[in-house]
């Protein structure tokens, strides 16, 4: 009997197991697109499927180590997720009141 590839394994146990890239992007979505390189290889995306991600158009990478996704709409809620996260800062004075709608806006 021959040895059962991983497709048919995860079929007979009916466990289904997201590849990374998958995971990635569920992470990303949400964030507005956004996640880190740490991230992505924590979830076990390699350097190389990342650097062929964005070869392909795929993701941006936007220094330090930061990566958004290209499906993703570009929006004020990506901007700052994107300011936040590559400078592990967090969002606060106007900018915190309007992420929690503390602002009056409607938008």
């Amino acid at each position: 009997m021959q040895p059962a590839d991983t497709a048919d394994l995860v079929t007979q146990s009916r466990t289904v197991i997201p590849n990374p890239r998958t995971r990635l992007l569920d992470s990303a979505r949400a964030r507005h697109g956004v996640v880190c390189m740490h991230e992505a290889l924590a979830l076990g995306v390699t350097r190389s499927q990342m650097r062929t991600d964005i070869d392909r158009g795929r993701w941006r990478r936007i220094p330090p180590g930061i990566l958004v996704s290209t499906s993703a709409p570009a929006t004020w809620h990506q901007a700052v997720a994107i300011a936040t996260m590559s400078t592990g800062g967090v969002a606060s004075h106007r900018t915190a009141a309007r992420l929690h709608q503390l602002d009056g806006r409607t938008d």
